[in-house]
């Protein structure tokens, strides 16, 4: 599952676009989903773990969504969740 958070931070980083991302994962056979929250966050309750605030977006809509991993290189800012 992929998010307009996840498209945006990818793009910021300097890496590809999101159509770039997505053909990335559709030439490698990966099935995505894109999730969009319709409900508020609750960002905060990420943050009172220790989670910076930038990933507990991330955090929060894996959660939203029901997502059973999170995968990430930045494994020390999400290892409170």
């Amino acid at each position: 599952m992929l998010s307009d958070w996840f498209f945006a931070e990818v793009e910021r980083a300097g890496y590809w676009t999101r159509l770039e991302v997505l053909h990335h994962f559709e030439k490698n056979g990966v099935n995505v989903e894109i999730v969009e929250p319709k409900a508020q966050l609750n960002v905060r309750e990420w943050q009172r773990l220790g989670i910076p605030r930038s990933d507990a977006v991330h955090a929060a809509i894996a959660a939203y969504a029901r997502c059973d991993c999170l995968v990430t290189f930045n494994v020390r800012d999400f290892e409170p969740a």
